[in-house]
């Protein structure tokens, strides 16, 4: 069944990446999985928010400078 973890994200090279420990019970279902991904904002100033959505392969980065 799907599951939503928070996550701390960057975007690189247009791609979405996020940190998970080898020892995340999780973790392991991921490798070529397809996920979701979601990150939503408001500003309050000017009254306004955003919402955006992608889905893809997920690919485990074993080299973080490549």
């Amino acid at each position: 069944m799907p599951v939503i973890m928070p996550v701390n994200y960057l975007i690189h090279a247009e791609r979405v990446v996020f940190r998970l420990t080898r020892t995340a019970s999780w973790a392991v279902h991921f490798s070529s999985a397809t996920v979701a991904f979601e990150i939503d904002g408001i500003d309050d100033r000017e009254r306004t928010g955003w919402s955006v959505v992608v889905t893809g392969t997920a690919q485990a980065v074993v080299d973080p400078l490549s």
